[in-house]
């Protein structure tokens, strides 16, 4: 067969748009499968009698463009990549409970080896900062999981703020784990099985977080190649769609025991919040720290009762506990809110279904 330039041509862009989004060896199969449908295509034409390069334009065009095929390839791959965050997230999550319940509310423990959320100094308070946004955010991986689920093609927009969600899990994580590596070197001699308890936690959560790791960063890459090639918004980007989201997630369990009529009411309540939380995020947002605020000032009262010198002191304790709790709330939604997805970057997104 006599040179084909133009097909040449678009198969080395193929593989180049391909490169990001697919493993080498899924690439090099893509690769050989075009060249052989064009390459026949041209065959076929030429036999017709069709000029070389009437018949190669003929052939790439009818394939498609780059993109397209490109995105039909990379599009499985990174939706997978992307949903396995989802249970890891839930993973990590899980481990990180386990430690805080044994190092916070087993009294033995609590007293001899601190974890971070209870340790002094700056790593204390890193911890528990940590511990916290660690919390937030595998909440919203799962429920973005949850979502996605149920779509057939997820677009890359939304597979990219589910990576993003994993991405702040592990880093936050990552230095919590390592605040409770400091409480735990802090121990005091004499505690013998709680030592080996806590470290034993403190392992699995780092030994989870390192796989967790390895699945974000495969996630991270294949979805950005899929980015590449299509302009896909997220749609279920805001604190609305979320918690549309959200309900939408229950529905099936909540029809199964009989709640679905009410489940259905509380859907059409949530969508309705929708418009205005896209409309004003920071101001939703602010709300959300006051509430959190005040529930956290509550729970310390509740759990540690009230001051012995004056409801005076109690009531600055509880503003006080109320202000940093509201506080890291907003602050974290305006530092990270963007990149979760929390704070929309357009208006012209799909609808929610």
């Amino acid at each position: 067969m006599s040179a084909t330039p133009q097909v040449d041509a678009y198969l080395d862009a193929l593989g180049a748009a391909l490169a990001p989004g697919l493993p080498r060896g899924a690439r090099r199969r893509v690769i050989d499968e075009a060249s052989d449908h064009l390459r026949c295509r041209v065959e076929a034409r030429l036999a017709e009698g069709c000029p070389v390069d009437r018949a190669e334009h003929e052939a790439v065009e009818r394939f498609g463009t780059v993109e397209e095929v490109a995105a039909t390839h990379v599009r499985p791959v990174a939706a997978r990549a992307a949903s396995r965050v989802g249970p890891a997230a839930v993973a990590l999550a899980s481990v990180f409970v386990a430690l805080m319940v044994v190092t916070t509310q087993v009294a033995s423990v609590r007293v001899g080896a601190p974890a971070a959320a209870t340790a002094g100094g700056i790593a204390g308070v890193v911890g528990w900062i940590g511990v916290q946004v660690a919390f937030v955010a595998a909440g919203l991986t799962v429920l973005r999981w949850l979502r996605l689920r149920r779509l057939a093609e997820p677009v890359a927009g939304d597979l990219r703020l589910l990576v993003h969600g994993a991405v702040v899990v592990v880093g936050t994580t990552a230095v919590s784990l390592a605040c409770d590596v400091d409480a735990f070197r802090r121990m005091p001699a004499g505690q013998g099985q709680h030592a080996a308890l806590v470290f034993g936690l403190v392992s699995l959560g780092m030994v989870v977080t390192a796989v967790v790791t390895v699945q974000a960063g495969s996630a991270r890459r294949r979805v950005a190649g899929l980015s590449r090639l299509v302009d896909e918004p997220a749609t279920l980007g805001g604190l609305g769609e979320l918690l549309v989201a959200g309900v939408a997630a229950m529905g099936p369990a909540a029809r199964s025991i009989g709640h679905g009529g009410a489940l259905s009411l509380t859907g059409r309540h949530a969508r309705s919040v929708v418009v205005r939380v896209r409309m004003w995020p920071v101001r939703a947002a602010a709300v959300a720290s006051v509430v959190v605020g005040l529930a956290a000032g509550l729970a310390h009262l509740v759990a540690e009762g009230a001051a012995t010198d004056g409801p005076a002191r109690t009531l600055l304790a509880l503003v006080a506990i109320g202000a940093i709790e509201g506080g890291l709330v907003l602050t974290g939604f305006l530092a990270l809110g963007r990149y979760l997805g929390l704070r929309p970057t357009s208006v012209g997104r799909a609808p929610v279904s």
